[in-house]
């Protein structure tokens, strides 16, 4: 699952890291910052707050937590919902804005792919 918030751009998934066994899912991210904010605001602590850090990889940083973990981390990300329209909020926030033109291309993709779907459910 990806998600994008004020804390960050993350990519959630169901995979055991092979330093973190017991901890099933990963929390991935493109910048070491966005999972320190994560791991703040749900209040992990120990080896689930420490990213990971894998240069080489697609991700180059991931949190190894449980699934109770997530359940805070799903939370926290919750109650960052106080903003009536995301990109403006994240263009405002200094550690967020230079991911401002990416939030737009992909809103502009996203919102091409949802023309292409309405033309063809009236067909």
């Amino acid at each position: 699952m990806w998600i994008f918030s004020t804390l960050g751009f993350f990519s959630i998934v169901r995979k055991t890291h092979p330093a973190a066994p017991g901890r099933p899912v990963q929390i991935r991210a493109r910048r070491v910052d966005d999972l320190r904010n994560l791991a703040r605001a749900a209040s992990l602590s120990g080896d689930e707050a420490e990213p990971i850090v894998t240069p080489s990889a697609d991700y180059c940083a991931r949190l190894a937590v449980s699934d109770a973990s997530l359940a805070r981390v799903m939370a926290a990300l919750t109650a960052t919902l106080a903003y009536a329209n995301f990109k403006s909020a994240i263009h405002a926030l200094p550690d967020q804005a230079d991911k401002s033109s990416s939030l737009s291309d992909i809103w502009e993709v996203m919102y091409a792919y949802q023309t292409r779907t309405k033309a063809r459910r009236r067909g």
